[in-house]
């Protein structure tokens, strides 16, 4: 969730006068925000995450779907800045002890804490912004979800683009019209995809844990919760890469793009290592060869490997991998419709 902007907005804003005139063309504001994300944890600890901004292009809500529009819309997403070195606290409960914790260069900041004694499920912590460089007049706080598990079978690992959402990653031009073009809404799952992931988690009560990890970067976090909550995916935890908040981020080489999906679902595993997982993924990309790395590092803990076909030509390059991982007596499949996965899973007797 993300702190309300200020009120009036048109007084947050500074710099010479065309840059001015292009933040308010972009509805920017110079003002802190904060932001915070799904977190994850089980009895013992929670992990609660989000970032510090000191300013951002605010969003209009809209439903008009023009080319023109959603190219703004983009734009917004990535028209932030951070602060760095700035002090966050946390409450589970009002009058609590307060907990802090301090944003890192790039504005993030991470909590991992004993939460109180409580059922399994959903809960709300309260963050404030302590301490900063750009004091406001009044106090930033907002809520913080996060979902604790309780004694579940498994938990599920996904990748999104090509994986759940139809995205074209290998074919540069169609992803690029797509995210032009395309807003949350206006994007599409795979056929099956919904029932599929319901049928993964919610046949329980409570749901079993559902990570969506991906490559994106975390400014295009609002933009993917309200896809999953237009097509009525289950409400799962996003774990992103790291933000981009300047323009020049975008010319800078990707050295680590697929390894962070890597490093952030060892992190899982190491989290929780009583659980086992279901990985998703694709053949778009390196999803085989980093399942395997897990499969490898973690034979007891990853329960099932799928891959999603959706480039013939890297077929053998995934089976390649998804062989090594049945060579650790781990089940792993290539598929190219979602019901394939929700029959074999059935077969296993996991839903």
């Amino acid at each position: 969730m993300i702190s309300a902007p200020p009120n009036p907005q048109h007084k947050h804003v500074s710099g010479s006068w065309p840059r001015r005139q292009l933040k308010r063309a972009l509805r920017y504001v110079n003002f802190p925000f904060l932001l915070t994300y799904r977190g994850y944890g089980h009895a013992e600890r929670v992990c609660i995450q989000g970032h510090v901004f000191r300013g951002m292009a605010l969003q209009r809500p809209t439903r008009r779907k023009r080319s023109l529009r959603q190219l703004i819309t983009l734009i917004k997403m990535f028209t932030v800045r951070t602060i760095p070195q700035a002090r966050v606290g946390l409450q589970f409960r009002p009058g609590g002890q307060m907990w802090t914790a301090t944003t890192d260069d790039a504005g993030f900041f991470q909590f991992e804490l004993p939460p109180p004694q409580q059922a399994p499920g959903w809960h709300c912590a309260q963050v404030t912004l302590l301490e900063h460089e750009y004091q406001p007049e009044r106090e930033i706080s907002v809520s913080a979800e996060y979902y604790q598990t309780g004694p579940v079978p498994y938990g599920v690992i996904s990748d999104i683009d090509d994986t759940l959402l139809v995205s074209h990653i290998g074919k540069f031009w169609r992803n690029a019209y797509l995210l032009l073009t395309r807003s949350s809404t206006g994007r599409k799952p795979f056929r099956g995809a919904v029932e599929l992931y319901c049928a993964l988690t919610e046949d329980q009560v409570p749901p079993r844990p559902l990570f969506y990890v991906s490559s994106s970067e975390w400014n295009l976090y609002e933009f993917l919760l309200r896809f999953m909550q237009h097509h009525g995916l289950p409400q799962g935890i996003l774990q992103l890469r790291d933000i981009k908040d300047h323009w020049r981020d975008f010319f800078r080489p990707e050295q680590r793009h697929h390894r962070h999906k890597l490093e952030k679902m060892r992190h899982l595993l190491q989290f929780f290592p009583q659980l086992s997982f279901l990985l998703l993924g694709d053949n778009s990309q390196q999803d085989p060869a980093l399942y395997r790395e897990l499969a490898e590092a973690f034979p007891q803990q990853v329960k099932a490997v799928y891959i999603r076909q959706v480039r013939r030509r890297r077929r053998a390059y995934a089976e390649q991998h998804l062989q090594a991982i049945r060579q650790q007596g781990i089940p792993a499949r290539l598929f190219q419709h979602s019901a394939e996965v929700h029959d074999h899973v059935k077969k296993q007797g996991w839903v």
